[in-house]
Formats: structure tokens, C-alpha cells, sequence
């Protein structure tokens, strides 16, 4: 399957090298592209004429991917992103991807804006660092810098809920217990639909864990509906090591990857962050595998501009603490249900992005490790 420019790296893509043919021709594909359309919208919105194009191993050193290039200009470098035809079923469109890019850019998050958008790619400045989390976490120490300077940029996402609306007013909803709930179970049985097939064992084990998680559901549970990044985890921060006498750690170069943004509750995103399936084999650090989800949860709410209340109480650590199991155990059947179909694609050659499993993952166990938070 052709997933590439149909060039080698460093073959010349500029005027002289554009053929009316497809990026990945074929009905097999994962990514069409018209590089002859490609070409010349990114010399003319970038004002630069693109002389090489070569696979890029999507700034994580993991291995090369085939839906990131690394574009060079004559005035500087770039990153193309390609988005697949069949993107999760609660994925945004590559259009509000976009959006999201700048509008967070604007706010002062840590994330790159985004030089040019098309309804099929993205084209981002370059940026280095790591952004794999296999590498950030190889350590068995807490990072408290980096751990307070997530929680900044998380809250700085979550307070700009005012903007948010009126800059992304279709993905406004029913701001309501009731509706929240519904959102998430109609989320859910996308996403349970997509990942099908799974196998038996697999199956029964999500439709327990989902059953189990609408019957735990924490009394007064603490509803604060804000913008939120949808896959806030340590794999999609850059990052750079700290340099310098005695320095340590790894400092915070961007976030990225805004597929699943959208209007959620704030628990979500730290349940998503604090999730086993994210920890990196680091279970001490219960923040991504980074830091203390404590020390996280001390600076998020210190950050926050509106101290966040539940009900009619400022929310402490303690009662996030209290419920971030539940939002855990969402994060996991989330990611066991997303992981099976990246599985039934990896396997049947419709997608061959490096970090996805190489053997067959146990999605089943991350159902049953949902069902063990949930008590």
C-alpha cells in the first residue's frame, strides 16, 4: 500500500516534480491526496517554495509515520499532517482541527498555530522535541515542573470557555447533567460500534464495564462543563530535556493533537491524563507517568481563573480525588474500545503508524481493569 509522496526521502517534490497522481492511489489507500492540488496551495499560503518532502518520525523518534512528512522550504520547514479517511467516529473534522490549533494558540497554550489547512491535511511549524511517551517516562522520579507546567496549560484550556462558544458555537451543547450523560453513552456506542470486530471475550468484557460504569456513577458528581483537549496524556506533549548545570527533567514544548476537543467536563481530562493505560509502567507517578496527580491537582486548581465549584463549594483535591475513578474507568473503556480498532486496522494493512501494537493488544484486560475502578 502506497502511504507516501511515492517518493523516496529527499526526493524533490517542488514544480518541476508534481505529477497528476494521487498520494496513495488505489481503493486501498489510507490517505488521498491530489499532489498536484498539494503542491501548489502550500507555495502559495506559505509563500514558500517546498523543495523536499520525506516521511517524519512524528517528532517521538518512534520510527517513521506515514501521515506526518517533514516538508522543506527555501525560507524554513514545516509539518505536514494527513488525515486518514476513516478517522475515529468521534473525531473532529480536519477543518475544526484546524481551529482548534489556533484559537488554543491564541489563549496561550502551549500549541503550535497551524500555517495552512486544507480539507485533507494540516501543515503545522516545526518544532523539536520528544513526544513519545515511552521516552518522556523511562525514569522513576517525579517531574514537578513539568507536572505544574501541565496543569497550567490545562487549566489556561478549561478557562476559555467563553471564547469557546462563540468561536465553536455548533459544538455548543445542553449544558445539563442529562445531556452530558447522554453525549458520553451516544460517544460510547460509536465508539463500541467501531471497534467491532472484537472477540468474544473482549466484547463482553466492554458491555460489562460500560453497564457497570453508568451504575457507579458518583452521586453529585462534579459537573464543570468547559473546552477540553479530549486526549490530554503525556504522549501527545513535546517535550525537550532540561539543559544547563544541574538541570533535570524535561520542559513542556507544545500540546498537540486536538481530534477530540471539544465542550466536556474537567474531570475528563484529568481522568484521561491519570488513566493506567497512560502511565507508562510508572504507576507511582500518577500523573501520565510523570508526577503526582496531587501536586497536579494543587496547581490546576491554583491556575484556574474561576476557582471551579461543585455545587455550591469550591472543589478541593480531595473531592476530584474522590471521583477520579469513575472518570478513569471512562478513559479506559474509551481507550480499549479506540485501541481494538487501531488493532482491526494495523491488521488488515489500513494503517501503519509505528506506535500502534505490534501484537494483538488485550483489550479485554483494560475492560476489567475499568471494572476493578469502579469497585
Amino acid at each position: 500500500m502506497a502511504t507516501g509522496f511515492n517518493n523516496p526521502p529527499n526526493r524533490a517534490i517542488g514544480k518541476d516534480a508534481v505529477q497528476a497522481t494521487d498520494l496513495g492511489s488505489g481503493p486501498e489507500s489510507e490517505f488521498l491526496i491530489d499532489r498536484a492540488r498539494l503542491v501548489p496551495s502550500l507555495a502559495k499560503h506559505l509563500a514558500d517554495e517546498i523543495i523536499t518532502c520525506q516521511p517524519l518520525s512524528i517528532i517521538t523518534k518512534a520510527g517513521a509515520s506515514h501521515h506526518h512528512f517533514l516538508l522543506r522550504g527555501k525560507k524554513s520547514s514545516y509539518v505536514l499532517k494527513i488525515f486518514p479517511r476513516e478517522p475515529f467516529a468521534i473525531s473532529r473534522n480536519i477543518m475544526q482541527q484546524r481551529k482548534f490549533y489556533d484559537f488554543f494558540h491564541r489563549h496561550g497554550v502551549m500549541t503550535p498555530g497551524a500555517l495552512h489547512g486544507d480539507s485533507q491535511w494540516l501543515v503545522l511549524p516545526l518544532l523539536s522535541g520528544v513526544s513519545d511517551g515511552r521516552l518522556v517516562t523511562q525514569k522513576n522520579y517525579a517531574d514537578d515542573d513539568l507536572t505544574e507546567s501541565l496543569a497550567q496549560q490545562l487549566a489556561i484550556i478549561h478557562d476559555s470557555k467563553h471564547d469557546f462558544r462563540q468561536n465553536f458555537p455548533d459544538l455548543c451543547c445542553d449544558e445539563t447533567l442529562p445531556a452530558w450523560l447522554a453525549q458520553k453513552n451516544s460517544e460510547l456506542e460509536k465508539l463500541f460500534k467501531d471497534a467491532r470486530p472484537m472477540d468474544d471475550g473482549a466484547t463482553r468484557a466492554a458491555t460489562r464495564a460500560i453497564e457497570k460504569l453508568w451504575a457507579s456513577m458518583p452521586e453529585n458528581l462534579w459537573f464543570d462543563m468547559v473546552p477540553c483537549h479530549g486526549d490530554f496524556r503525556t504522549g501527545n506533549f513535546l517535550l525537550q530535556a532540561n539543559t544547563g548545570d544541574g538541570a533535570a527533567g524535561q520542559k513542556l514544548v507544545a500540546v498537540l493533537d486536538w481530534e477530540m476537543a471539544g465542550l466536556g467536563l474537567a474531570a475528563e481530562d484529568i481522568g484521561w491524563l491519570s488513566a493506567p493505560c497512560w502511565l507508562y509502567h510508572q504507576p507511582q507517578l500518577t500523573c501520565g507517568g510523570i508526577g503526582k496527580l496531587e501536586v497536579f491537582l494543587q496547581h490546576y486548581l491554583f491556575h484556574r481563573k474561576a476557582p471551579p465549584q461543585a455545587g455550591d463549594k469550591k472543589i478541593t483535591i480531595a473531592a476530584i480525588m474522590a471521583q477520579n475513578h469513575w472518570f478513569q474507568a471512562l478513559a479506559m473503556i474509551r481507550w480499549g474500545l479506540i485501541l481494538s480498532k487501531q488493532w482491526h486496522r494495523k491488521q488488515h494493512g489500513l494503517d501503519k503508524l509505528p506506535e500502534l501494537p505490534q501484537e494483538k493488544p488485550d483489550v479485554a484486560e483494560l475492560f476489567k481493569q475499568a471494572q476493578q475502578l469502579l469497585g
